[in-house]
């Protein structure tokens, strides 16, 4: 784990700020694209709206200790206090878009047809009027963090995911609340920190979700 002194630093500013069990509700303007199990992790946002607030030099090849205004949980591997988006009422759908080769050649390819022939690539969405998330934080922090964060999930760029507005509310709920319901996993959980009937399988667990050496045996959500 790499750690850098700007991040450090920030840590150390919200280190003993009091905590609380909070929804967290997005209004959405638009369909979102989840990742390949159907997720969108809410510590994934708040890490990107602090790498936002914070700008780092990152190096890809390492793994870096990203400090977010959350409980902090675990002990060999630890994990952040809050659920994946929990949509309410929703209609799945199918986005298309068109990939096309990036080879750059000074004679003339096919596109058409052949090995660099475009084509189109399917993503699923989710239609729905609101996203929830639950968490135990830091509510100002969070509140401030979402400010960065106007998009949910894949194909920004094309619309998709944009968030009319963020709302966070205290609820009167314990942490383990926020993690796990009617023993089923609110998020990716390594099996080495709890016992669970939901399904293990090798997953990320801590942000970015996307680097692989994040990834471990998980329980994850069903």
């Amino acid at each position: 784990m790499e750690y850098l002194p700007q991040l450090l630093e920030y840590a150390e500013s919200i280190k003993d700020k009091p905590m609380s069990s909070l929804l967290i509700t997005a209004e959405m303007e638009s369909e979102y694209i989840p990742d390949e199990l159907g997720n969108i992790h809410f510590d994934g946002l708040l890490s990107k709206a602090v790498v936002y607030k914070i700008p780092c030099n990152f190096q890809e090849k390492y793994q870096y200790f990203i400090p977010l205004p959350l409980l902090l949980l675990g002990q060999q591997r630890q994990y952040y206090c809050c659920s994946v988006a929990l949509p309410g009422d929703y209609v799945k759908g199918r986005f298309y878009w068109r990939k096309r080769s990036e080879l750059r050649v000074p004679q003339k390819i096919r596109m058409g047809a052949g090995a660099y022939k475009a084509y189109n690539v399917r993503h699923d969405t989710i239609h729905t009027n609101t996203l929830k998330f639950l968490a135990h934080g830091i509510k100002k922090e969070i509140e401030d963090l979402l400010g960065y964060i106007s998009n949910v999930g894949k194909k920004r760029n094309y619309g998709k995911g944009e968030i009319r507005k963020w709302t966070v509310e205290p609820i009167d709920n314990p942490p383990e609340d926020c993690i796990i319901h009617d023993s089923q996993v609110l998020r990716p959980i390594p099996v080495t920190e709890i016992e669970s009937t939901s399904p293990p399988i090798t997953a990320a667990y801590y942000p970015p979700y996307w680097h692989y050496m994040n990834e471990t045996e998980c329980y994850v959500p069903i």
